[in-house]
């Protein structure tokens, strides 16, 4: 088992989760998280050929999310500052959030591969369960991204922050699944 390319992982999507900021710097933009996916990814494809499908889209979700890497800290809903989702902002945000499905996808579906043919059926009951979570959290915000813009601001923000709250738990959820893999 290539422990380092799951730890890779692990540290990717707890970096993608969560985003601390000083002023209009943000200290871990989500960029480097899925740089850690490629790296974690070129050393899993030793295992797994599969995991070779995933370095392009790591590729293309590190380029979209540079640009998040300059923050805006007037765009902070939880200090009270106004959120403009305009139309080209939801297109870019719905482009990365669909090649990020598809990313998780081919990693967890390459992990079910792998401990399929171990015989780890517990493990592999876990991973599909945490790609359940995580695959309907993200269907649901991007059903919702669209309705968004035309909402009143105090129930899109209320919207926002528990969607995000839903996102980072479906993250965690995830990763903590890559952290298993030390076990077996």
């Amino acid at each position: 088992m290539d422990y380092p390319g799951y730890k890779k992982l692990f540290w990717a999507m707890i970096i993608i989760s969560f985003h601390i900021n000083i002023g209009y710097i943000k200290i871990l933009p989500e960029a480097i998280g899925y740089m850690l996916i490629y790296f974690g990814l070129k050393n899993l494809s030793e295992q797994n050929e599969n995991y070779e499908k995933g370095k392009i889209p790591a590729i293309i979700l590190t380029i979209l999310t540079l640009k998040d890497a300059w923050n805006n800290p007037n765009d902070n809903i939880l200090a009270g500052g106004a959120y403009n989702i305009g139309l080209t902002n939801t297109v870019i945000s719905s482009v990365v959030m669909i090649i990020k499905i598809y990313l998780i996808y081919i990693i967890i579906s390459s992990m079910v591969e792998v401990y399929d043919k171990q015989g780890e059926d517990t493990f592999v009951d876990n991973i599909k369960a945490a790609w359940r979570f995580f695959l309907g959290v993200y269907l649901v915000y991007l059903f919702c991204m669209p309705f968004l813009m035309n909402l009143n601001e105090d129930f899109k923000i209320t919207i926002i922050i528990s969607m995000g709250i839903m996102q980072i738990v479906a993250n965690l959820i995830v990763a903590f699944v890559f952290r298993k893999v030390k076990e077996f």
